[in-house]
């Protein structure tokens, strides 16, 4: 299903698009050790494609879904050497993703990353937006339209431990991601998170 509306006026539809995907991925990976600490470094190279059907969109669309992927993952785990006496051995964590998505055919986009002040016009240059009256002042709001344009993400990830058990985390992302390729800006959130990140896997 689509991922929940900005808020923020849009015209994408009332409904949830459903599209029935499958898709075939290659890892290349990069792996690298240093300071006593295993798979300090790692990288991740990726390659891949996706193939579906539109089940139900907001947008009349006859065509099938075809897209290549790219992008990669990485991460790195630093031990807190200058802080040890505080947080022990337990290293910080920092993860990155970045995809990017080459659409063979259109498919629904709206940008909600690039919208202007109220009460001023959309760019001319910018797709997924619209003027739209709202209390009788012509405002620029997101609008869905059809476009094959390639479609990025964006994902990081810090993790700081504050005991072997406890992190604190902070994430940002940006970027549009299937089914709907809703454009969405920075976005950053902080929070807790529990568990031994020692222990990860990379």
């Amino acid at each position: 299903m689509s991922p929940s509306r900005p808020g923020m006026a849009s015209t994408t539809g009332n409904g949830h698009d459903w599209n029935y995907i499958w898709g075939e991925t290659a890892r290349f990976p990069l792996v690298a050790n240093f300071h006593d600490q295993p798979s300090s470094f790692s990288f991740y190279a990726v390659l891949g494609a996706e193939e579906g059907w539109h089940l139900a969109t907001n947008e009349p669309i006859r065509d099938s879904i075809a897209r290549g992927v790219g992008g990669a993952d990485a991460s790195f785990r630093w031990p807190f050497n200058v802080t040890h006496n505080f947080l022990g051995s337990t290293p910080v964590n920092f993860e990155a993703q970045y995809r990017v998505r080459w659409l063979a055919y259109p498919e629904p986009f709206a940008d909600f990353a690039n919208l202007p002040p109220a009460g001023k016009a959309c760019p001319p240059t910018r797709i997924g937006m619209r003027l739209m009256d709202i209390n009788s002042v012509s405002t620029c709001v997101a609008s869905e339209v059809l476009s094959s344009k390639a479609q990025s993400f964006f994902k990081g990830d810090i993790t700081v431990p504050l005991d072997p058990y406890i992190q604190l985390s902070l994430s940002v992302t940006k970027g549009s991601l299937p089914p709907d390729f809703w454009l969405i800006g920075w976005t950053y959130s902080l929070g807790l998170t529990f568990g031994n990140s020692a222990s990860s896997e990379h």
